[in-house]
Formats: structure tokens, sequence, C-alpha cells
């Protein structure tokens, strides 16, 4: 790890060693990832920084080699160094491992929020004792149900620079950070879900088979269009769910009942089948579709049966939200 004359100074300035907390990092994060093999340069650049913690950082998405910039005149740089750039170490180099020897950044918005994802769960992993990481959790829950709304059916699109700083930084119509925390959902609900696997074991892992792992799929389709008894079924409290249960059994039995009188009308049609002038209300008069053939006692009875037992389905609520389970693996 290339370290600039000016980090070192201004950590020094701090009363900062930053030395130690290098490599301590390093140490940490190859022992979970063995077989990193990328360059890291570290130097000042204050717009290249995230501002809420002083610090930033990129890989390159072809070699895999990270950047990381700091700005010494962020409001508290020693706690920057020791606290967040063990941190950022692990995501950017997270990132490389899975450049160099895993499926890549990839090209689509599930790519890059998966890619996202499993770098910020392994900052976590590495260094569980880090504070909550700010665009792990940057939306609130009516902006991830519109993001979730919004992405859906854009997941496997191409995602260019753009539509990319976008999706992670807000510079369109999104919330600053959405891809972060949509990314680290996903993952986080895997790693839930699979208890067995790590954010280190997964780093290998292609962004499709964490998604459909994760559940993230399912719920998703859920959330956004809520239309089945099944899937409210799930999300309603039991008093609720046993109050549709039975309206569902009482419209079942009514249907029921309309089909077994239409059943032996039929029958005793056969035997004392009225003539048109027999016939009141809403069939009076139609001669046209008794001279068809039509079974004018059949109708009666449907419409009879009908008229005095009209089964609504019960009202679908659209307003329920998901929200996935926040990470206690990762």
């Amino acid at each position: 790890m290339n370290v600039s004359s000016a980090v070192i100074q201004s950590a020094r300035a701090s009363d900062t060693d930053i030395a130690p907390i290098v490599s301590q990092a390093l140490r940490r994060i190859t022992h979970l990832l063995p077989g990193l093999n990328a360059r890291v340069d570290m130097g000042v650049d204050p717009k290249g920084v995230i501002h809420e913690i002083g610090i930033g950082g990129r890989s390159d998405p072809s070699t895999g080699d990270v950047t990381i910039a700091v700005d010494p005149a962020s409001q508290n740089f020693a706690t920057t160094l020791r606290v967040w750039l063990p941190a950022l170490l692990a995501h950017e180099l997270d990132h490389a491992k899975r450049t160099d020897s895993g499926p890549g950044s990839g090209h689509t918005l599930l790519d890059a929020m998966v890619f996202e994802g499993v770098a910020d769960a392994f900052s976590i992993q590495a260094f569980p004792q880090t504070p909550p990481i700010p665009q792990d959790d940057a939306l609130s829950r009516s902006e991830e149900k519109a993001a979730w709304h919004r992405a859906r059916g854009r997941l496997y699109d191409l995602l260019d620079m753009a539509e990319y700083r976008s999706w992670f930084f807000g510079t369109g119509q999104l919330p600053r950070w959405t891809g972060y925390t949509l990314g680290f959902r996903i993952v986080s609900s895997f790693l839930a879900r699979h208890p067995g696997e790590t954010a280190a074991s997964i780093t290998s892992f292609s962004a499709t088979r964490i998604f459909q792992g994760s559940g993230c799929a399912c719920r998703l389709r859920r959330a956004v269009t809520a239309r089945s008894t099944r899937c409210r079924f799930r999300r309603e409290s039991p008093s609720r769910r046993s109050g549709v249960h039975r309206s569902a059994c009482r419209g079942g039995l009514r249907r029921l009942m309309i089909l077994a009188s239409a059943t032996l009308g039929w029958w005793l049609g056969h035997r004392t089948r009225p003539s048109p002038g027999d016939i009141q209300g809403p069939l009076a008069g139609d001669q046209n579709r008794l001279s068809d053939g039509f079974d004018p006692w059949i109708e009666w009875l449907l419409i009879k049966n009908a008229s005095a037992s009209t089964y609504e389905d019960p009202p679908v609520d659209n307003s329920a939200r998901w929200r996935a389970p926040a990470s206690t693996a990762a």
C-alpha cells in the first residue's frame, strides 16, 4: 500500500500513527480474502471523499486497483483514520477481489447494487465495531418502497454512467445512495437466509444468484402488486386473516349452492319446462333467446340465486410496504 507523504503528515498533525492502522487492517482483510492482488494508493483529495466521514475510495473495474482519498480538513480526521479507513479498505478490496477472481462489477443495475452490497457487508464482517455505514440505510420507508417500484423491471437493464450516478449518487430524481441501500438489503437478506455463508464467501457469487437467494424477488412482487389473498395473509394480523378466510369460505359455499340449484333446475326442467308466458322478470318477452334453445329455467334460477347472495372479494390492501430485514448476520 502506497501512502502519500501528505497523508502521513496530516495524520501526525492529528496525533495519529497511520502505519499500525493500515497494517492491522490489511492483515485482517487478507485473512478473510486470501489471494488478494491489488495495488492500493492513498492520497489527499477533498473532492473524492464522502463528506460525512471524511474519506472515500474507488476501485478500477478492469484491474481492481484501489485509490483511497482523504480530507485532512474534515471535522475529526483522527476518527476518520482510526474508524473509517479500515472499513473503507475492506470495502474497496472486496471490490478488487470480486473483480480479480469473481464476476466483476457487471453491467446491469442489479450487478452494481450487489457489487456494492457485498462490499459493505464484507466491511461489517471484517470490522464489526464500525458504526453504521451511512449509505446502507439512506432511505425512508416511503422512499425505499418507491425505489423498489422504480427498480422493478430495470434490474437487468444495461447501466450507463449517467444512470449509475443517478442510482448511487442522487444526481437525478432518485435520493442519494439509493443503489447502495437496495444493494445492501439484497445482500443482507441473502446472508440472513443462508447462515452458512459469509460476506467473504459470497464474493465470488453472481449477482443473480444472490438476488434469487435473498427472497427479494418474491418480496418485491408482493410489495408492488399485493394482489393475491395468499400474499395478504402473510402480512395481515391474525384477526384480519381469519376474517378474510371466513369471508372467502362463505363466498365459496354460496357459489356451490348456486351451482347445485342450477343443476337441479336443469334436471327438473326436462320434466316440467315452463312456457314463455310463465317467465316473469328479466326474461319476460325474450322470445329470441327462448327460440334459440336457451333454457330459461336455468337462467331464472341463476338470476334469483345471484341476486339473493352476491359475493364480493374482500378489498385489496395496496398500501402494504415491504422492507428487507436489516443485516444481522452481515
